[in-house]
This record gives C-alpha cells, structure tokens and sequence, in this order.
C-alpha cells in the first residue's frame, strides 16, 4: 500500500502539471490559437481524471499536515485559474 506521503507527493506533482497546463491554457485563449487550446483540453481532462482517482484512492489525510495543507492550497489556485481561464472565454464568445 502507497505511503500517504508518496500519495501527497503525486497529487502535488500532478496538481503543479494541471496549474501549468491551466496557464499555458490561458495564453492560449488569449492568443485564440484553437489548435494549442485543443491539445491543452485534452490534458487538462487527463490530469483532472488522474487526480481524482488518486484522490479517492487515498488514504484520509491529517488535515493538520503540511503537505495536505500546500496540496489543498495547490488545488485552490488551479480551481483559480479555472476560473480566471472561463471568464475570458466567455467574454470572447461575447464579442
């Protein structure tokens, strides 16, 4: 069975991979380069399934634990730049 350490560190990992595509995402919708933004979807819809299924194949993490607490705070800035990444999506389809 994974360490719940190990665990944490390949959550961490895959949540800086998505925070990274997140971006590229967004200067890919600031660009309106269609072909990146394709390719980046389709990352971005990999890591969010792997993360998941980590996820809920992990052990009950102590909330006080640093680790969990930079992993919850990585997550909170990808849901972020999710966000941030909708928004200007939709004010191009408004224009």
């Amino acid at each position: 069975m994974t360490s719940i350490s190990a665990k944490h560190g390949l959550l961490t990992e895959m949540g800086e991979r998505l925070g990274v595509v997140l971006d590229n995402e967004f200067e890919a919708l600031a660009k309106k380069n269609l072909p990146l933004l394709e390719s980046l979807q389709s990352q971005k819809v990999e890591l969010l399934s792997e993360i998941e299924s980590s996820w809920q194949n992990s052990p009950i993490p102590d909330k006080g634990d640093s680790s969990f607490q930079y992993l919850k705070s990585l997550i909170e800035r990808c849901r972020e730049k999710h966000i941030r990444n909708d928004i200007l999506l939709r004010k191009q389809i408004d224009e």
